[in-house]
């Protein structure tokens, strides 16, 4: 989970300096579907969560876990 919250806090820190030259709406879309359909996504996400002691609520937030949750070292 440590390597994860790595992951998500250096995804995020790209979207938000990207300053709109990103679009990340296909992450936001996946990681929708993927809490949806798929226990496994949704149990990290949930596990993340409660480890940082905050949700995802922005589509920044989701667009950033999922990039991390997929991110290859």
């Amino acid at each position: 989970m440590s390597k994860l919250a790595k992951r998500y806090e250096r995804a995020y820190d790209v979207l938000y300096n990207a300053c709109g030259l990103v679009d990340y709406s296909e992450a936001v879309e996946r990681h929708d579907r993927l809490m949806r359909t798929s226990s496994s996504y949704a149990d990290a996400a949930r596990e993340f969560c409660r480890m940082r002691g905050d949700a995802l609520t922005s589509d920044r937030e989701c667009a950033a876990f999922c990039i991390a949750y997929y991110w290859e070292d």
